[in-house]
């Protein structure tokens, strides 16, 4: 269960790294793609948290900068 939830959070890091990509390039339209890709991403960890009972681990899915 938790190398499935750590999956779900690499994927939402992912998601969030191509979204300052997009940003960096400026394409409006990438940008609001990844943005979705983002929201999904979150959604799936959600609905797992849900069905397994797991607690979410926020800071796992952030983007540390420096």
């Amino acid at each position: 269960e938790s190398q499935i939830q750590r999956k779900l959070e690499v994927d939402v890091r992912k998601a969030k790294k191509k979204l300052i990509m997009a940003e960096e390039i400026g394409n409006e339209d990438f940008i609001r793609e990844v943005k979705l890709e983002i929201k999904t991403a979150q959604g799936n960890v959600r609905d797992y948290v849900a069905e397994t009972g797991r607690t979410r681990r926020y800071n796992r899915e952030r983007i540390v900068t420096s």
